[in-house]
């Protein structure tokens, strides 16, 4: 309960313009994408950022920025192979603000459709409701991708 109402005194967007005034340009591709995920989740209300992680660094750069919501990540295995732990990465992901995780040791064929299994997770841990928009996040296949996506 203390931290709920020290975090509802935290002008959230004002910290993420702050964040932004002191940051170094050019940033890279996936934490401009990251930055932008916070900045759209201020301007649509969204209820959650949801994002998916092979190493949990999307996740962080997404944390970094201090969203008003909370961070649900999708844990996943390597899409090229690699053998790791998708639940190791979701134990270290923990210790970063506001991220919630979950693991899978299976890979769905695209990544839409993990972001799909990371809002439906979301949604069974009552973390979301039908109605509600989150912003989805990914950076698998090296291509960073930001979305809009409303909660069926």
């Amino acid at each position: 309960d203390i931290c709920q109402e020290a975090e509802s005194y935290v002008d959230n967007v004002a910290v993420f313009k702050s964040l932004m005034d002191h940051q170094n340009f050019p940033m890279d591709t996936v934490e401009t994408v990251a930055s932008s995920a916070v900045r759209s989740s201020h301007k649509v209300s969204a209820s959650l950022i949801v994002c998916l992680a092979e190493s949990g660094r999307t996740a962080r750069l997404i944390a970094k920025y201090r969203p008003a919501c909370r961070i649900v990540c999708l844990c996943i295995p390597y899409r090229d192979g690699r053998v790791h732990d998708p639940e190791s990465v979701a134990r270290r992901l923990k210790a970063n603000r506001g991220v919630i995780t979950f693991a899978s040791t299976e890979l769905l064929p695209t990544p839409g459709e993990n972001l799909a299994l990371c809002v439906e997770l979301a949604k069974q841990a009552g973390l979301c409701q039908v109605g509600e928009r989150v912003v989805g996040v990914h950076d698998v296949d090296l291509s960073p991708v930001m979305k809009i996506i409303g909660v069926d």
